[in-house]
């Protein structure tokens, strides 16, 4: 169950650019390669500087692979703004072409309301952020879209099970130059664009991954970022709209 939360986790955070001559596929090797180094210490900055963030705020316009019936999958979009405070403070508005979710987390309580049909669940949770999210997964299957950037260590979740990697060189995400980073586990390819500078925020993520004999892909472009939000305890607490029903979350 660990090894799928964190590949959920890591899902919900790159569009998927075969380049057959960086080695796509490519088995682990006894000694790390000067680009996968490389392309480790940029992703360690990335974390390092998220880490040291006492709050932050980010938008994501995402395109994921979707259940729509039995054995079709269509691509949804899928639209989120997400607001963190440390330790364990979360909101999240989450919009796709299906539904329309939002997320509380006060460091007491997740909560969970569908929009506009007007549901809502609610939890008790404790601890930091992270803890909260394996919590919500392990428990209930709920994943928060982009919850690695909110971890203590984003770079400890999203190297788990990573075999080789490489430095793609410094490309432009929407006007800004980034990093662009792939990395390679055993049932999945994934790539990071972080910003160069001394602001390296990420900015687009992808990832292809084999789960239950399908290939999935995820893709985000990573937005709007402010550390200077004001952030007051209110917008972290959930008060039930109007009309609104209590469900219990399923197990």
């Amino acid at each position: 169950m660990k090894n799928m939360n964190m590949k959920t986790i890591k899902t919900v955070l790159l569009t998927i650019a075969v380049v057959p001559l960086l080695g796509f596929g490519q088995s682990a090797i006894e000694t790390e390669s000067e680009t996968f180094v490389h392309a480790k210490e940029i992703l360690q900055k990335m974390s390092n500087y998220l880490s040291s963030a006492d709050q932050f705020s980010f938008k994501a316009e995402m395109t994921e692979d979707g259940l729509f019936t039995k054995d079709y999958y269509t691509k949804a979009e899928v639209r989120s703004e997400v607001i963190i405070r440390r330790p364990d403070k979360v909101f999240a508005d989450i919009k796709s072409d299906y539904n329309h979710k939002r997320y509380w987390y006060d460091g007491n309580t997740i909560t969970l309301l569908t929009v506009p049909a007007n549901f809502y669940a609610t939890a008790k949770a404790t601890g930091n952020i992270g803890e909260m999210a394996d919590f919500v997964y392990d428990n209930f299957g709920v994943r928060i879209p982009l919850a690695a950037l909110a971890f203590d260590n984003p770079f400890e979740v999203l190297t788990e099970g990573v075999t080789d990697g490489y430095y793609c060189g410094l490309h432009v995400v929407d006007g800004i130059y980034c990093h662009h980073l792939l990395f390679i586990e055993d049932d999945s390819e994934w790539e990071i664009w972080i910003e160069d500078g001394s602001n390296t925020v990420p900015r687009k993520y992808v990832i292809k991954y084999d789960m239950d004999d399908r290939e999935y892909h995820f893709s985000a472009t990573i937005n709007d970022w402010d550390f200077n939000r004001y952030t007051p305890d209110e917008l972290f607490n959930f008060t039930p709209p109007s009309g609104a029903s209590v469900i219990e979350f399923v197990k």
